[in-house]
């Protein structure tokens, strides 16, 4: 018997916010609750005394689903409790649980959604990903003293950003694995150099190209509409009003970065050739697709198929290669077949290795930027990545689209989203 078609109802993110930014007094679940609030706005959907209804018709949500911040809120722990999230959006009777997978949290949201609804167990999920690296503490490392719980030993303070860039057990970090993709590739530092410049040109030339017009100009053909409009109060009484990826910065060219020495021990990785810390959420509703069509929910889009991979620690980066070998084994498909291409931008020499040895055609991936030149709020990546990916499959008005991340650790996940209208 055929497993149900899962369609995608909405998609949407918000602007991901450079370090230190727009979104420096939010939490990560705040960002979450915003991301899922325009996702149930985009497919028109309103919440009412705890349900959901579409128009008249309610719709019955099974699941949240969500990420598990990589870092602890500086103030606390309460983004531990999913139930935070489903509160805020006014669905506290909907039960919500996170997933972890680092860097593909946001994809491995998406995959646990799928396969609940192709087993039968779920109708609808809505799936999200936050990520405030903003607020990610410095913390002790002392440990508990065995004679009195509430006392603790000599420890050191660690900088969670820094701490979560290493893999002891293998003696590397992220950075020194994407270097090592790029030596197996044999590229040079102009070839990072020139790939981190075009993620930066392809940024601006879509954020001048009617960037995002989600909310504000419905009418118009514009780029990544999944990108909304922010309009919010912080927790300290600021109004924040955000209508693009805060990170990007101009005059980025080619030969301002190839200028740009590398950290000492590098051959490729500068500021320039990095993703950005950032923050950022993206979320999406998902439904099972004779569901949809009961209720006259519109879609155009469905998850066709999901896998993952994994690599050498040491090679990090290259995790998406042996992914989307896997992928295309399995469905029985080729490269050919597919008409864009998302690959996270953890790093330009990491991504410039990926493309070589997968033989992505540039022109169709990331063909508006990515990490690079915007950022990359680790759990909440893989959701944004897929509201690009959906919204610019919409725009280019074609079919059939591959969006992967790699993943510290040496893993990588692959979806596939597919327009079927």
């Amino acid at each position: 018997m055929a497993k149900p078609e899962v369609v995608v109802v909405s998609a949407a993110r918000l602007p991901i916010g450079k370090h230190g930014g727009s979104y420096r007094n939010l939490k990560s679940e705040d960002l979450a609750i915003l991301a899922v609030k325009a996702a149930l706005g985009e497919a028109k959907f309103d919440v009412r005394e705890g349900r959901v209804f579409f128009g008249e018709r309610e719709v019955t949500i099974d699941q949240i689903i969500g990420t598990a911040p990589l870092y602890p809120d500086r103030d606390g722990l309460q983004h531990i409790y999913s139930v935070n999230i489903a509160q805020g959006v006014g669905l506290l009777d909907v039960p919500s649980y996170f997933v972890q997978r680092i860097c593909g949290s946001g994809f491995q949201a998406v995959a646990t959604a799928v396969d609940h609804i192709r087993a039968g167990s779920y109708q609808a999920v809505i799936v999200f990903g936050a990520e405030s690296m903003t607020n990610a503490p410095l913390v002790s490392t002392a440990a508990r003293l065995p004679g009195d719980v509430w006392k603790f030993g000599q420890g050191q303070l660690d900088d969670m950003i820094m701490r979560s860039l290493k893999h002891d057990l293998f003696s590397t970090e992220m950075a020194r694995t994407a270097e090592e993709v790029a030596k197996r590739a044999g590229l040079t530092k102009a070839d990072v150099d020139r790939y981190a410049a075009q993620s930066y040109e392809r940024t601006g030339a879509a954020q001048s190209q009617q960037w995002n017009r989600h909310a504000h100009h419905p009418d118009e053909n514009g780029y990544l509409r999944g990108v909304v409009v922010l309009d919010t109060i912080d927790r300290a009484g600021n109004h924040i009003v955000l209508a693009r990826d805060e990170g990007w910065k101009p005059g980025m060219t080619f030969e301002r970065i190839h200028k740009m020495p590398p950290f000492p021990s590098f051959t490729y990785f500068n500021a320039a050739t990095a993703s950005q810390v950032s923050d950022g959420a993206g979320a999406l509703v998902l439904m099972e697709r004779s569901y949809a069509d009961s209720l006259g929910i519109p879609y155009d889009t469905i998850v066709a198929g999901h896998t993952a991979a994994t690599c050498d620690p040491r090679l990090m980066g290259r995790a998406p290669v042996p992914a989307v070998e896997r992928y295309l084994e399995r469905t029985g498909t080729k490269l050919s077949n597919f008409d864009l291409f998302y690959v996270n931008e953890a790093f330009a020499a990491q991504v410039t290795g990926v493309i070589k040895e997968l033989g992505l055609p540039i022109e169709i991936t990331n063909p508006n930027g990515g990490a690079v030149a915007i950022g990359h709020p680790i759990t909440a990546t893989g959701a944004c990545i897929s509201v690009d990916t959906i919204h610019e499959l919409r725009r280019r008005q074609e079919k059939r689209a591959l969006a992967t991340a790699c993943i510290g650790g040496g893993q990588a996940v692959v979806i596939e989203y597919q327009r079927v209208k």
